[in-house]
């Protein structure tokens, strides 16, 4: 018998008088038997997740759900967006990842990567070189004209802007032996990304022009990398701002894209509001008032 039914904006409960005489008492066996499965269920799901990806649940990231997620896979592993966390600074390395942008999803039109990162201070750029290199740059202020005065001035071709806290990374930088034995002594050894800081010799972080599409990082002898012919090609050298060598190791640091990806990166609880936007959005539409009445009836 229906005993009661509370309605809200956005679900249905039902509260039903509970048949105990349903629960009928479980052989002991059955249970150990049960257990015992389950803990190597447990023990196979663990063993497949950590060779998959080692995930570590004590130093995890929060990425954003996508709906086409499987039709345009992102460039990143949860590994590499782990190893970027450590490096970013510590009030954004608690955000959750935002794939604001993707080159293969959204189309090459420069405007678009402009208006759909609009909303986002903290931006990570991620390129994927026809050779499999991956490499890019955090940034810490708006890209475009929209946020604030820094980002305005980006409508010139010729100025710079950005913060102190940006920095690059490639998977696959042009080192010499010497170079790599280097890096290796302060690293990881399973850790695959490289990663130069800003060094204070100027303030050469971000770099956009509007009006040919272009846009690129870091500057004063080259730049740390320049993305050009609407997100076809671009180029890598070394630059005072970062102090990175080339990271590409293709001849000249010239490279062709084969695919571009900005993720923005927004406060938990921005996120959790526009996912509970979303749930309410979602259950509203959803909610079938003929199906109430004819329970009611």
């Amino acid at each position: 018998r229906l005993m009661d039914i509370g309605v809200g904006d956005i679900g249905l409960t039902l509260f039903i008088p509970i048949n105990w005489e349903a629960f009928e008492a479980l052989d002991n066996a059955d249970i150990t038997e049960g257990t015992i499965e389950n803990d190597n269920d447990l023990d196979n799901d663990s063993a497949s997740i950590d060779s998959e990806d080692d995930i570590d649940s004590d130093d995890d990231i929060m990425v954003a759900l996508e709906d086409d997620i499987e039709s345009y896979p992102p460039i990143l592993t949860r590994r590499q967006m782990r190893e970027m966390a450590k490096v970013l600074p510590p009030s954004v390395s608690l955000m959750t990842w935002n794939r604001a942008y993707s080159l293969s999803r959204d189309g090459d039109f420069f405007q678009t990567m402009v208006r759909k990162c609009a909303g986002f201070q903290h931006t990570m750029i991620v390129i994927k070189t026809d050779q499999g290199d991956i490499l890019g740059g955090y940034a810490d202020t708006p890209w475009g004209a929209g946020g604030n005065k820094a980002a305005n001035s980006a409508k010139s071709s010729r100025t710079f802007f950005g913060g102190g806290r940006a920095f690059l990374y490639a998977t696959n930088p042009c080192l010499t032996e010497h170079e790599l034995a280097e890096e290796l002594r302060y690293r990881d050894p399973k850790d695959s990304i490289f990663f130069y800081r800003w060094t204070g010799e100027n303030t050469y972080s971000q770099i956009c022009d509007l009006d040919k599409g272009t846009m690129g990082m870091g500057g004063g002898g080259a730049f740390g990398f320049y993305i050009q012919e609407d997100f076809s090609v671009g180029s890598s050298g070394y630059c005072f701002t970062f102090r990175n060598p080339p990271l590409t190791k293709t001849d000249g640091g010239q490279f062709k894209i084969l695919d571009f990806e900005v993720y923005g990166f927004s406060s938990m609880a921005k996120s959790y509001s526009s996912m509970s936007m979303r749930s309410r959005t979602s259950s509203i539409s959803s909610f079938n008032t003929s199906s109430v009445s004819s329970m009611l009836g």
